[in-house]
């Protein structure tokens, strides 16, 4: 990663949020992996995923999470364009959960401050494989069209010219407003800056500084982000690109004249190619004189000017969503919490200690309103630990969710077929607790997948379902939580196990 985006902040946004859309992802595709095919709900999801996580992988300058994305996202463009019927679901999924499996590895890494160098071109080639086999070209034809990247990529790096409006040219004002507790809006604003580069002919924007000025990102909280830009895309291609979301809170887009993109923002504009060193984008390029604007305002300073290696290139994107519920949580450090946790206990000490005082006891007293004051902290601090004491307790599902992959991972390897079930998985449990069944409660689930379940031949000889199944369930009981491995397999043969330790000499 470039020098001039090795921030902090920028990379505990970029895990974090990136994080939870592959939570997102993998259990969108193991909900809907015993069906006969995506709906288009779950593919237009999964494309947006995959869109976003390229945008700021590319962003970040973390190639080969850039190019595994942009594949997977190809492949999805492909489903909801053309519906194809030809396409084998498992197959598919696998696809996917190999590429979650990869980005995940990859951020590991950059959570461990190693090399992200992972090698992504068996993946890219096994999709690029699969995409020819439900687009039904042949072989032949792959090779064929296989070689063009490969000639556009030796091309020389040209100098920038700027590109020409055509008669299929449009050109547009776009505002967007974020929410006002937004962090980095102004590494939000550049991913729209990013993502509209596919589209864009010639993109302007305003501030023009915001990779290496954070302050710029108080000003587009309090003032809004606008961008100009010249395309061949229509209005609704240009929503479903920068749409409201996690961050923003709207987006308004619209058609203007030539003229009135000709005079910009009022202000000499900065020309950058993107495909330029990180340096030269920071740097804002050679400043061009731009047309006087009419209403004689006062110069401002420039924009941007975002070349399209491509101009006039479309893509037809999926229409807008509606409008996502803005997340209302954030992250909290554990060491954190379990600060504040003592320091509540230290609290209920004093509070204890104060009102158990000896000069409390002095016959003649009046504590009437002292009392009354006493009972009220009584309660707030008793409410107050209660919950600290609640937001250290998680819900289970993302637990049970890591089984549900084991699951599917194992069956497929075994040629079993299995149906996975889970029963209370929003049961809240201490986060600590979590983390040490995790691995414990992972053996048995593979133990009942490898072990308990017979072969699909063997249930069928036994007049069995075809199908095997294992359910995890979770409950909470006289204030405690039990959680139970089940499978409909063989069983466990009492006498078998126990003769195994005597064969032992225990």
């Amino acid at each position: 990663m470039a020098e001039g985006f090795n921030t902090e902040d920028m990379l505990d946004m970029y895990l974090f949020e990136n994080g939870q859309l592959l939570e997102q992802l993998q259990d969108t595709v193991l909900e809907q992996k015993d069906a006969d095919c995506f709906d288009e709900d779950s593919i237009n999801e999964i494309f947006r995923t995959m869109h976003t996580i390229k945008g700021s992988s590319g962003i970040m300058m973390f190639d080969n999470i850039t190019a595994v994305s942009h594949k997977l996202e190809d492949v999805f463009f492909y489903l909801r364009e053309s519906h194809p019927d030809n396409v084998p679901h498992l197959e598919l999924v696998e696809h996917v959960l190999h590429v979650e499996d990869f980005i995940s590895n990859e951020m590991e890494k950059i959570r461990n401050g190693d090399p992200v160098d992972g090698d992504s071109s068996d993946i890219i080639a096994e999709l690029d494989k699969f995409l020819k086999k439900i687009k039904g070209e042949d072989e032949g034809a792959a090779d064929s069209t296989t070689k063009l990247p490969e000639n556009k990529s030796e091309e020389p790096k040209q100098f920038y010219i700027a590109p020409v409006a055509t008669s299929d040219s449009h050109f547009y004002k776009i505002f967007i407003s974020f929410y006002s507790d937004t962090e980095m809006a102004n590494i939000h604003a550049y991913k729209a800056v990013y993502a509209l580069k596919e589209i864009a002919e010639d993109l302007l924007y305003t501030p023009e500084n915001i990779i290496s000025d954070e302050s710029s990102s108080e000003a587009i909280i309090k003032e809004g982000f606008k961008m100009l830009l010249q395309t061949q895309a229509d209005p609704a291609e240009i929503r479903a690109i920068v749409s409201e979301g996690y961050s923003v809170e709207k987006v308004d887009v619209t058609e203007c004249s030539p003229e009135e993109y000709v005079r910009g923002f009022g202000g000499g504009d900065v020309q950058i190619d993107l495909d330029s060193p990180v340096e030269v984008i920071e740097a804002g390029g050679q400043k061009i004189t731009s047309v006087e604007a009419k209403d004689k305002a006062k110069i401002a300073p420039g924009d941007f000017v975002i070349k399209s290696k491509e101009p006039g290139k479309q893509k037809k994107l999926a229409k807008d969503k509606p409008k996502a519920e803005k997340a209302s949580f954030i992250s909290v450090n554990v060491s954190k919490m379990n600060q504040l946790m003592e320091l509540i206990g230290e609290l209920v000490i004093s509070e204890s200690v104060v009102l158990q005082s000896s000069d409390l006891k002095v016959p003649g007293l009046n504590l009437d309103n002292f009392n009354k004051a006493a009972a009220q902290l009584s309660k707030i601090s008793t409410d107050l630990q209660n919950v600290i004491m609640s937001m250290r307790m998680v819900p289970l599902t993302n637990t049970f969710q890591k089984m549900n992959r084991i699951v599917f991972d194992v069956s497929r390897k075994l040629g079993k077929d299995i149906e996975f079930e889970m029963i209370g998985d929003t049961t809240e449990v201490d986060k600590n607790i979590i983390e040490h069944i995790s691995d414990p409660l992972m053996h048995l689930v593979r133990n009942a997948v490898d072990h308990g379940i017979e072969t699909n031949e063997e249930r069928a000889a036994s007049g069995k379902s075809d199908k095997g199944k294992v359910t995890l369930s979770a409950k909470t009981e006289a204030g405690k939580v039990w959680i139970t491995v089940q499978d409909n397999g063989t069983g466990l043969d009492r006498e078998k196990y126990l003769q195994k330790p005597e064969n032992r000499g225990f």
